[in-house]
């Protein structure tokens, strides 16, 4: 709100604003009514992520379930509205904060599971056909704060560049009025009286939605920014797939790391021997297993461990946000090495570097101010969303590969993933130099 403010004094008193770079410090609002349609559809998704989360929690059926993936679609629209609504000066340390609170979302999770998975109580309920258990109690209460999200939206400005994109320059300049207010200005002395479109902007209107979605589409993925896009969807979908697939698996294979205590002959043991040493007598035997929904306390501590080490090293990167191609390359290198030494025969060093291996998680917000700084305000958000959609069903595939292999692969597939995550320091390379990622929109849209 604060570079806001001090863009609309700028305005030197003058009567009539010209509306190019005011909220949102875009390029300009021409033809950008498709990405204001993104930005207004975000005020009603999270209403709609609590109905179909809490609906999903009861759903017995796996293709029902599938649906809970849809609530991760705001944390990728945010981050493209905090990119634009932020000057360029703190664009990026602010979407690395942004990242840091979602990497501490891990936290307020398993203190959850601390609080709830120890309750004991089963509720039949006929009319579901299903037993209401801890685990459901738990999965309803991580779905709550997408209703108080919802709630907090209505205490939330709509977009100025939305209204005058689609004509409401009256209520444009209120909302710009009211966030003036907001920053500790007066009313009577706000500069800006009148908002005026461009002619491009006025005729943008007219464009039927596929021509809108055209327009913003096409250009992604030619010359010059097909080889950009392709570099940064791959760069974001191995951070994504790293960090998601075993963060998936992360309970299920701590949990199992810490049994392996229990019997005599686990002292000089590697990760993937205590994990699953007798994987295949296991799956060869044709016997009816009962489930274990148990789970150890040391493995709720070792998630929250692990969410505060995370959150706290997400913070401490803020400061060094001006050099995103140096951080990128430094969390590949520190996730490929621990990929490569977590096999050892040291339950530390074993949690130690299962731990670092999901460090990749930081890198996210890398990519997403590479995203903002080097591509026309035009295509900001399209880019951005698209590229998390690819990287989460890349992220979906992965979970269920690692899930299929590890048990009889386990060293090889910890060996292979570290050599993908090399491959992804080499891309690094290629991305401009820090010192030129902070100008705004170094690649022109194409004519």
């Amino acid at each position: 709100m604060a570079n806001m403010k001090n863009g609309e004094k700028k305005a030197n008193n003058q009567d009539t604003y010209k509306y190019t770079e005011v909220a949102c410090e875009t390029d300009d609002v021409k033809n950008n009514e498709k990405e204001s349609s993104i930005q207004d559809t975000f005020t009603y998704k999270e209403a709609l992520e609590l109905t179909v989360e809490l609906f999903v929690k009861f759903s017995r059926d796996r293709i029902i379930h599938v649906y809970r993936y849809s609530s991760t679609a705001s944390f990728t629209l945010t981050m493209a509205l905090l990119g634009e609504c932020t000057g360029k000066k703190h664009r990026s340390q602010y979407l690395f904060i942004m990242n840091s609170l979602n990497l501490s979302s891990d936290v307020f999770a398993f203190g959850l599971a601390w609080l709830i998975l120890p309750l004991d109580f089963k509720v039949n309920v006929p009319l579901l056909n299903m037993t209401f258990r801890p685990w459901r109690l738990y999965t309803i209460a991580l779905a709550i704060p997408l209703g108080i999200g919802a709630v907090l939206l209505f205490y939330i400005y709509e977009s100025p560049e939305f209204l005058a994109s689609r004509g409401d320059n009256g209520k444009a300049s209120e909302v710009l009025t009211m966030m003036y207010e907001r920053n500790g200005g007066k009313r009577e002395d706000y500069p800006v009286r009148h908002i005026t479109q461009t002619g491009l902007a006025i005729a943008s209107k007219s464009q039927t939605f596929w021509k809108t979605l055209k327009k913003q589409t096409v250009p992604i993925f030619k010359p010059p920014l097909l080889w950009r896009t392709i570099q940064l969807y791959f760069l974001l979908a191995l951070c994504c797939v790293t960090n998601n697939a075993f963060t998936m698996w992360y309970p299920t294979i701590v949990n199992y790391f810490f049994k392996s205590f229990n019997t005599s002959d686990s002292s000089e043991q590697t990760f993937c021997q205590r994990l699953f040493g007798d994987s295949s007598s296991q799956l060869n035997n044709t016997q009816t297993l009962e489930c274990n929904d148990e789970i150890s306390t040391n493995t709720i501590y070792a998630g929250m461990v692990y969410g505060v080490f995370y959150w706290l090293m997400s913070i401490a990167v803020v400061k060094v946000s001006s050099r995103p191609r140096m951080l990128l390359i430094a969390v590949l290198l520190v996730s490929g090495v621990s990929e490569l030494l977590v096999n050892v025969k040291n339950p530390v060093a074993n949690m130690i570097f299962f731990t670092l291996l999901q460090a990749t998680s930081l890198g996210v917000g890398c990519i997403s101010s590479y995203f903002v700084n080097l591509y026309p305000a035009l295509h900001r958000g399209l880019v951005t969303s698209l590229g998390m959609m690819v990287a989460r069903l890349c992220s979906l595939t992965a979970v269920s590969l690692v899930g299929a292999a590890i048990t009889q692969h386990c060293e090889a597939t910890f060996y292979t993933w570290s050599a993908f995550v090399f491959g992804g320091v080499i891309v690094c390379l290629f991305l401009p130099a820090d010192r030129i990622t902070t100008k705004s929109s170094i690649i022109d849209s194409p004519t």
